[in-house]
């Protein structure tokens, strides 16, 4: 067999390696995750895996934006699905980004972590404690 003859075989074997080590790969946890549900809930945003990747909305054609609107939805789902045990709540759904907004308790944790084909990353969902502007009044501006 000849050097460029087996090339073909190295690029299936490497592209089977990487589909298995991103099947196996752990989820990421932020610490503050495992901090926050050791206390009891915690308020998460997971990032989710899909398997075409992402890209902006802008960078899509029509077609593309429905198509990948369609497998966030999907992929929200499955993650659903399997949380159905009832120690998770949706907070957030979003329907332009990967992204899925939760509520969780322990076993929920336990059964996110334990979905690498499903999901990149757990995070700590600040946005709940971020404080709104202040609105200003009329009265404000009067001297």
């Amino acid at each position: 067999m000849t050097p460029v003859s087996a090339l073909p075989k190295l690029c299936v074997i490497v592209f089977a390696a990487v589909s298995v080590t991103r099947a196996l790969a752990d989820v990421i946890v932020d610490p503050e995750v495992l901090e926050a549900v050791a206390k009891g809930r915690a308020r998460v945003v997971v990032e989710l895996h899909l398997e075409g990747g992402f890209a902006l909305e802008g960078k899509l054609t029509e077609q593309g934006v429905r198509a990948q609107r369609a497998a966030i939805a999907a992929a929200q789902e499955a993650v659903l699905y399997e949380l159905a045990d009832g120690d998770a709540q949706v907070t957030r759904r979003p329907e332009t980004v990967p992204f899925l907004s939760l509520e969780i308790g322990a076993r929920a944790l336990a059964d996110l972590k334990a979905m690498p084909d499903r999901l990149v990353r757990i995070l700590k969902d600040d946005t709940a404690a971020a404080k709104r502007p202040q609105q200003i009044s009329e009265s404000d501006h009067e001297s």
